[in-house]
């Protein structure tokens, strides 16, 4: 979810938070991983809100739901988003900068995961919110929600050499990415035109632009491709909507879902089979559940920690994991997908933020 309406906009910034999200939570399994055991994890950065000087990557292991690993030390300010390399040996950690302080170019620290440390900065643009890397590993995106004076875009990172090769824009202070599975394509949301911007990635060139509602003005944030590629969900925050989009055609399927709860729809987790959609609601600090068979919300939502912004489906499909910004007792709540009720509730940093899924077992 976008940091512009964390804590109910109650920190005024030109961009948006993870939305998650990262939000755009998705599993990479490659075989098994040199850096963990045979298994599956959720990579979760704690944003340490407002200043980020505490700020960490939290590796929890989904079967136990306990924390195997923490890194800390040599963070950026305020990490936000992170996506971890095909053999999970490497994590890379977006990192937003102070919040207090005034907008400027920050970086994507490189971690190596064995080593529980961070090895390398890569400089980007100004106040990123996610990143996600190409199915193969080679091309990192990080989406820069920019300010004011600054309307971002998405900084390509080479990540053998660790360094920026291209600067895409995309439109005015964009939030969120989500890659299709063949990497061809990324959806960007870009709030400030409520739009989505389809990115092709092989040319670096904005390929189309979907405007989610010609009367109604709105504020994309998350975005979720679906396991096969022929569906985008996309949240408008402002009119806690969901949006579904055709990729064969790049336009709006049916009618918007209208979410149950008080709004300010985020994160975005979509079960593997693509069938159930939770989405996190931070006004009213609920998760929403969308059944996109029916493209209907189901009516009762689940209660969950306090500002919840991030979302990702394990790669089973059993379990929900949802963060919680403002609650750190309540920093993740687990939720058991086929009851749609907590099982667990987390705390693997302060203020946990963005969440990725990984799975070291082989496809």
């Amino acid at each position: 979810m976008p940091r512009s309406v964390m804590l109910a906009r109650t920190i005024a910034l030109a961009g948006g938070i993870c939305l998650m999200a990262p939000a755009g939570a998705s599993a990479m399994e490659r075989g098994a991983s040199p850096a963990l055991p045979v298994g599956e994890y959720a990579f979760i950065v704690n944003s340490d809100i407002p200043h980020g000087a505490r700020g960490s990557l939290a590796i929890v292991d989904t079967a136990t739901d306990r924390t195997v690993k923490t890194v800390s030390e040599g963070l950026d300010e305020n990490p936000e988003s992170v996506a971890v390399w095909p053999d999970g040996s490497t994590a890379y950690v977006a990192s937003f900068g102070d919040v207090t302080k005034a907008p400027a170019p920050q970086s994507v620290s490189v971690v190596d995961v064995a080593e529980g440390r961070v090895v390398a900065r890569i400089p980007v643009g100004v106040r990123p919110e996610k990143i996600v890397l190409s199915p193969d590993g080679s091309r990192a995106y990080v989406v820069n929600s920019g300010a004011l004076a600054d309307p971002g875009g998405v900084s390509v990172i080479d990540t053998a050499s660790r360094r920026v090769v291209d600067t895409l824009p995309v439109g005015a202070n964009p939030n969120d990415m989500a890659l299709t599975p063949d990497g061809r394509h990324a959806y960007v949301t870009v709030g400030a035109e409520n739009t989505v911007a389809v990115l092709d990635t092989a040319t670096g060139e904005v390929s189309a632009r979907i405007r989610l509602d010609e009367a109604v003005a709105g504020l994309p944030l998350g975005v979720v491709v679906s396991g096969d590629g022929r569906r985008v969900y996309v949240g408008d925050n402002q009119n806690n909507l969901v949006h579904t989009i055709d990729t064969a055609t790049n336009t709006l399927v049916g009618e918007p879902a209208r979410l149950p709860g008080w709004g300010l729809a985020a994160g975005l987790g979509l079960t593997p089979d693509g069938r159930r959609l939770y989405v996190t609601e931070a006004a009213s600090n609920e998760v929403a559940v969308l059944d996109t068979t029916t493209g209907q919300a189901l009516p009762t939502t689940i209660r969950v920690g306090r500002n919840p912004t991030g979302a990702a489906v394990t790669p089973d499909g059993t379990k929900a994991y949802i963060t919680s910004a403002s609650d750190d007792s309540k920093g993740v709540s687990v939720i058991d997908t086929r009851t749609n009720t907590v099982i667990a509730s987390l705390n693997p940093g302060s203020s946990p933020f963005g969440i990725v899924m990984y799975s070291s077992r082989a496809r």
